[in-house]
């Protein structure tokens, strides 16, 4: 299945089935898979794998608290004879305020050398790459993996 676009906190809501339950995330209720073997009491804070439209709830986290949410992505980054270029991106679940943000290019070679990369104008629903090459050389890339962390509550 490969590594979880986004882990996520949410409330265990109801269950569906002996494979399926309700999970409420920050107001949201979703409809997640679960592991055969967990079963969460009503309540309780339950992790969740986010796998592109696929949520697997994967075990318990403890009484309900508020707490850090974190989510990832990876974006792919392409432009043409640019010296900055700037992409817009959206977290899977939008946060309760604005999260810290941290992202990285992770190549390091050819056309992206030099370059760097922060996130600028976020908010709890989206946020921006603002990418730029301090030497001022313009360059073209096409489909760069550029990773993005936001913690946030």
């Amino acid at each position: 299945m490969g590594k979880p676009s986004s882990l996520i906190v949410g409330i265990a809501a109801a269950y569906v089935d002996n494979n399926t339950m309700v999970v409420n995330i920050r107001g949201t209720n979703i409809t997640v898979s679960k592991l055969s073997s967990y079963s969460p009491s009503v309540g309780e804070s339950v992790l969740i794998a986010q796998y592109g439209s696929t949520n697997i709830a994967l075990g318990a986290t403890g009484a309900p608290q508020p707490g850090h949410i974190i989510q990832r992505n990876r974006e792919f980054i392409s432009f043409t004879t640019q010296t900055s270029f700037v992409q817009n991106f959206t977290y899977p679940f939008p946060f309760n305020a604005t999260p810290s943000v941290c992202a990285n290019i992770t190549s390091g070679s050819g056309s992206t050398a030099q370059w760097e990369v922060r996130a600028i104008n976020t908010g709890p629903t989206s946020g921006q790459l603002f990418f730029f090459n301090p030497s001022g050389a313009s360059s073209t890339w096409a489909s760069v993996p550029v990773d993005w962390i936001a913690v946030g509550e």
